[in-house]
């Protein structure tokens, strides 16, 4: 039978009541045909059949010829408002995975970063790394809670990586080749003088509430034209009354040297983003042009009664 025979039945049985029957028709119709387009019209009449989303990855999906629809039928749960099913599928599809493309999961993993849902996120990182889906770069400091801190592999532009987002007037490269350590770096182009706020790029980071960390790096600049040059930013996402905190600003013509802040995570603080920031000037020149380079960001706990200490003393 043709992936349309199926689709037919399948309605049919649910015309007549017999939900269970249509599952069964809808999940050879998937295996025979997953790219046909009907796997979104086969999740929503499902789901209107059983109203339980489990029943019908259990039923339709689960150990299927093709897993990667368990991964659609995730995002399609998280696109339609049910995050919470989202991530229960998650976890049953994922259970007993082999490695997936990470195109594929990306779209639920950002998802559930914009709703501020960062445990879940945080779990389906980890997920990702159990599979070796997502790889921290070779020789990284397995106590530095930044992911790819010495930008020594292209960021994934996703998860709990580096994020980045164009911005007008400013370009960025994440494999400049004058890295303080190792073969990469950051580097930052302001190439049209603006007075403009720029936080280019980000990373959310996990951390424990209460602790007392230390963010470090090294950075260097080359003619930064305005007293409010970039500098690393730490804040809560969600509680930004307990934490929001910057390293001293970077301006003119610097070699690389180390710059470096503590903090305490606040009494709620699960997550703290770590960015590049550039606030707009209030003093004359206002306007920013020049170049800026950032290499070997960490972020480590320390006790509370440690002294602030440069970046690899």
């Amino acid at each position: 039978m043709m992936p349309r025979s199926y689709w037919v039945v399948g309605n049919h049985y649910l015309r007549t009541d017999r939900s269970q029957e249509a599952l069964a028709q809808f999940r050879r119709l998937l295996e025979l045909g997953p790219d046909s387009g009907y796997a979104e019209r086969t999740f929503e009449l499902c789901l209107q059949a059983v109203n339980d989303p489990d029943t019908v990855f259990r039923q339709v999906l689960a150990g299927g010829k093709n897993p990667d629809l368990g991964l659609d039928y995730v995002d399609y749960l998280g696109r339609h408002g049910q995050s919470d099913a989202a991530y229960r599928v998650w976890t049953l599809a994922v259970a007993n995975a082999q490695s997936f493309p990470l195109a594929l999961a990306k779209p639920y993993l950002e998802r559930l970063l914009s709703l501020q849902r960062y445990q879940e996120a945080l779990a389906v990182w980890e997920d990702l790394e159990r599979l070796g889906i997502v790889k921290k770069p070779a020789n990284e400091d397995l106590g530095n809670l930044v992911f790819n801190g010495g930008f020594e592999q292209d960021p994934l532009n996703a998860g709990f990586d580096w994020h980045s987002a164009k911005a007008s007037f400013l370009s960025f490269d994440f494999a400049d080749p004058g890295a303080h350590q190792g073969n990469r770096c950051l580097r930052l182009n302001f190439t049209v003088k603006r007075n403009e706020t720029y936080q280019p790029v980000l990373q959310l980071v996990p951390v424990v509430s209460g602790q007392a960390y230390q963010l470090a790096a090294y950075v260097r600049s080359e003619d930064i034209t305005s007293d409010s040059g970039p500098r690393l930013h730490v804040f809560d996402p969600i509680h930004s009354e307990d934490l929001d905190v910057s390293t001293e600003t970077t301006a003119g013509t610097t070699p690389w040297h180390p710059v470096n802040l503590t903090f305490q995570a606040g009494p709620d603080t699960r997550f703290v983003v770590v960015s590049v920031w550039r606030p707009r000037s209030r003093t004359f020149p206002p306007e920013i042009s020049g170049s800026f380079w950032l290499d070997d960001v960490s972020l480590k706990p320390v006790s509370s009664a440690a002294q602030t200490e440069a970046p690899g003393d």
